[in-house]
């Protein structure tokens, strides 16, 4: 018996397949790895689920019609392009087409016959597809539909890869032509950051906090994904020759030498123009995955100093890239989340004209048999201009064609389908779209377990503080009229408060013949006695300073909602349904603590912020507030009796006029604005004003005129302060909100939008 087919080299077959697996993990668990370490942690769960379910329905879509369309016989449209331009689809599941012998019919007679079964030429060439959009996602994290991701995914392989992969591999157009991707340069990076970008613009951008404090959760997931990239590559780039000869090892080694050239040169940039002159591990990432994706359209075709070259150039060009052009309006607008367009899309763009230059015809791809020559390619450098025509025109026929099939696939499923993660569940992410959590609490983890033991719900742990003292003082002043009897003594790292205790008699009452009763930040807490007031107290204690210290803030609202919030550095953290919500402002995190609260079942109202005073832990409503849809960010009395805001991880005060709220909201719009949660200052306005309150400030203002809005009974009153024109709106609740246009025409356009949401009076957002 034999098992090998006369035709079978058991060194090539092993290799392929083993380049094969490599380039399978580069994907899972490589790039669930990485993306899923870059991410926030409320999206790792998402991550890893889009990355391995892309894994699976392209293997599926490959060998039911992909694979043939990529390298079958060609599909005749028209003349020109279209006569080679896809191949027909076709399945690869029998028996003949797993076990026979490998081919591409367009490549007959151009290169050596394959010495491997067709079922490795198919697995080899299914890793390459799956991982184009696996890259692809990159752009789109934070906010794609995980349904519309399960119809895209396909589409786009069956439209876009396949096209990709017969034009420059199959045999097709270009490849016909000359032009030159060894790995796929074109046909996968450049493809991915080409639909990235456009998917990212149809799509739209995630919540502005989640693009303005887009902090890795995970260093040492980047890291390990980052490793098994680059070493993966080397099947990436190893197995594309087909053989294991010294083509093969050549484009291992040219592999390396970029990426490790592209890595320092973007490590010294960091350090000589980067924005902290620092040297950072995500920069060496980005300048390593730069550097092996501008080799992989030449990495058999150049030699060892076009490598070097290729990995300086292309590193140095993607950090402009990253850095400067990232900064142009479009790349504003469009949020490509993990930066797929500079690392994928530029690179490969930039390694594709470069293996133009660089491609050396001393460098051979296959050896000449029977007199023929030797196989292999020549660049400008070496002779050949028209290398840089060939690989132009390849360039824009991915960039154009991937564009318009991103584009189209997209619109066609939103007209009957949303593209995005409904907005109430974007604060929560992975909790929300997939009840899961890649890094759940302690507290979670044990309920589960018990529920899972008796098989029954879950009971919430007793509450555990540290570091929190409660003693009952007589009040040595309780003789004098309304004086409490009694006091409760608080001492808990920055805070010493005392509680005033009150004694109420209730002789109608024939169970409790008195009540005592103290409050802690808006909740009253009363019992019939002294001894079980202080273990009440205690109990709310345990509850609030579940750390240990007095909280800074705390979140009111229905069904008794009582949520403490704690400072810590530049983070607000909150415990919410026992699980620690942390985000970098007080906005994102009462929205993200809304919609946890809402997700399981508790209605909350409006959520109010409370700042609580150390003295006495009374909650200090916010005397009014700068809003902006998602911006809302309370301002506070001071003892001094000025005006507090915190900001973007800032706290800025200012006095509590008219003047010192126009400055401070000035202040709030410039650093929303510079942290891209704000496009237009204008837009910011100051709502939840006592009428009172306002009544004394719009003395200090002269009015401009008196605007009739639409439907509104009352005209609008206009003023002018500075270069602005702004107007006061009483809303049902009797709060005034201010708004600010360029002019009386933006004034009113402002005017009306906001009348017709009903906002005006409550935060205008």
């Amino acid at each position: 018996m034999d098992p090998y087919p006369s035709w079978v080299n058991p060194g090539d077959n092993a290799w392929q397949l083993m380049a094969a697996t490599l380039v399978g993990l580069m994907s899972i668990p490589g790039v669930a790895l990485l993306y899923g370490g870059l991410v926030p942690r409320k999206w790792v769960v998402n991550t890893m689920l889009m990355v391995f379910s892309a894994f699976s329905v392209v293997l599926i879509v490959w060998v039911l019609w992909g694979f043939k369309m990529g390298f079958g016989s060609p599909v005749k449209l028209g003349p020109g392009i279209l006569g080679s331009f896809v191949g027909h689809p076709a399945p690869v599941l029998g028996p003949a087409a797993e076990q026979g012998r490998a081919s591409i019919p367009l490549l007959e007679g151009a290169a050596p016959e394959f010495r491997f079964p067709q079922s490795s030429l198919v697995y080899f060439h299914f890793a390459f597809a799956a991982i184009t959009p696996v890259l692809l996602l990159g752009s789109l994290i934070g906010r794609i539909s995980f349904k519309a991701w399960l119809l895209f995914v396909p589409l786009w392989s069956t439209l876009a890869y396949s096209v990709n992969a017969f034009l420059l591999w199959g045999g097709g157009f270009w490849a016909q032509q000359g032009a030159l991707d060894y790995s796929g340069g074109y046909v996968i990076h450049l493809a991915a950051g080409t639909s990235g970008f456009v998917a990212a613009a149809v799509i739209g951008p995630r919540l502005a906090r989640d693009r303005a404090h887009g902090v890795p959760n995970n260093l040492m997931m980047v890291a390990a994904g980052a490793g098994i990239l680059w070493i993966g590559w080397n099947g990436f780039n190893g197995g594309d020759m087909y053989f294991a000869g010294a083509n093969a090892a050549t484009a291992v080694l040219n592999t390396n030498l970029a990426a490790a050239a592209a890595l320092l040169t973007w490590v010294v940039l960091d350090m000589t123009f980067g924005p902290q002159r620092k040297p950072t591990f995500l920069g060496s990432v980005n300048g390593m995955i730069a550097g092996l994706v501008a080799i992989t359209p030449g990495a058999g075709y150049c030699d060892g100093v076009g490598a070097l070259l290729t990995g300086l150039i292309a590193s140095a060009v993607v950090w402009l890239s990253w850095n400067k052009l990232s900064r142009l309006p479009l790349f504003r607008r469009v949020d490509d989340a993990l930066g797929v367009f500079h690392t994928h899309g530029v690179s490969g763009l930039v390694g594709g004209m470069l293996i133009g230059l660089f491609a050396d015809p001393r460098v051979i791809v296959y050896l000449g048999a029977g007199g023929a020559e030797d196989v292999s390619f020549s660049g400008l450098f070496h002779g050949n201009p028209r290398q840089l025509v060939w690989q132009a025109g390849a360039a824009a026929t991915i960039i154009a064609w991937d564009a318009l099939v991103t584009f189209v696939i997209l619109k066609a499923l939103g007209l009957f389908m949303s593209l995005r993660v409904p907005e109430e569940a974007l604060p929560s992410g992975d909790l929300a779209v997939h009840d899961e959590e890649a890094y759940p609490t302690e507290t979670m983890v044990a309920e589960a377990a018990r529920s899972t033991r008796s098989g029954a719900a879950a009971v919430p742990a007793e509450p555990h503080h540290t570091g929190v003292r409660v003693r009952l003082a007589r009040n040595p002043e309780s003789g004098r009229p309304d004086a409490p009897p009694y006091f409760f003594v608080v001492e808990a790292p920055g805070s010493h408060a005392r509680l005033p205790v009150r004694r109420q008699v209730t002789p109608g009452d024939s169970y409790r013949k008195e009540i005592y009763r103290t409050e802690l930040l808006g909740q009253v807490v009363e019992r019939g006695n002294l001894p079980s007031l202080e273990a009440a107290v205690r109990q709310v204690l345990a509850g609030m300073a579940p750390e240990g210290t007095a909280p800074g803030y705390v979140l009111r609202g229905a069904a008794d909602t009582f949520i403490p919030v704690f400072r810590q550095g530049r983070v607000f953290r909150a415990l919410v349904q026992d699980r620690w919500l942390e985000e970098r402002d007080l906005s994102a995190l009462r929205a993200a603590a809304t919609t946890r609260l809402t997700g399981r079942g508790r209605p909350t109202g409006d959520l109010t912020v409370l700042c609580v005073d150390p003295g006495d832990l009374s909650g200090v409503p916010p005397v009014l507030a700068f809003s902006h849809r998602e911006v809302w960010v309370p301002a506070f009395p001071t003892p001094a009796g000025r005006l507090r805001v915190e900001v973007a991880g800032e706290e800025v005060e200012a006095e509590a006029g008219l003047s010192g709220v126009l400055a401070l909201r000035g202040e709030v719009a410039r650093l929303g604005h510079e942290s891209g949660r704000l496009y237009n200052p204008l837009d910011l306005a100051v709502t939840g004003i006592s009428a009172g309150l306002w009544a004394s400030w719009s003395d200090e203002l002269g009015p401009v005129e008196e605007l009739s809005v639409g439907w509104r009974e009352h005209p609008v009153r206009t003023y002018r302060y500075g270069e602005a024109t702004l107007a006061a709106m009483t809303g049902p609740d009797g709060k005034v909100s201010v708004l600010f246009g360029r002019d009386r025409f933006d004034l009113l356009a402002r005017i009306e939008t906001a009348t017709r949401a009903g906002e005006a009076g409550t935060a205008v957002r």
